[in-house]
């Protein structure tokens, strides 16, 4: 099982910060800037745990979360959004966090969601 994370975001800063923080926590990540580059690289790659931001560009989380949902292998995903008042629409998330969120509650709900080191496998 992989224990690579997918960070996908339009908001370069935001992606930066959680690369460095997963990347510091000994997490493998990868980015995406819009739903349609996350599409595209979850068909090329397992990910443990994909987070998310809404309000994207081409294709938004909302879409992109669907089709993780309805995919073969759907993960754990983490919405992070600044539309907290349309929380029924992530029911599918297996946590929301809002905008501004926490840095420390974000990486702690990634780390409960990666498998044990002692199960992962190299990607």
């Amino acid at each position: 099982m992989s224990s690579r994370v997918l960070v996908v975001d339009d908001d370069e800063g935001i992606r930066q910060l959680l690369v460095a923080a997963l990347r510091r926590s000994g997490t493998d990540v990868d980015t995406a800037s819009d739903g349609c580059d996350a599409l595209q690289k979850l068909l090329l790659r397992d990910y443990a745990v994909v987070i998310l931001d809404v309000m994207m560009p081409r294709l938004d989380g909302r879409s992109v979360l669907a089709q993780i949902m309805r995919g073969p292998q759907p993960r754990p995903a983490v919405i992070v959004t600044s539309a907290m008042g349309e929380t029924d629409s992530f029911a599918d998330a297996d946590l929301v966090l809002p905008k501004p969120f926490d840095l420390f509650s974000l990486l702690a709900a990634v780390k409960g969601f990666l498998p044990p080191a002692s199960q992962r496998m190299s990607a």
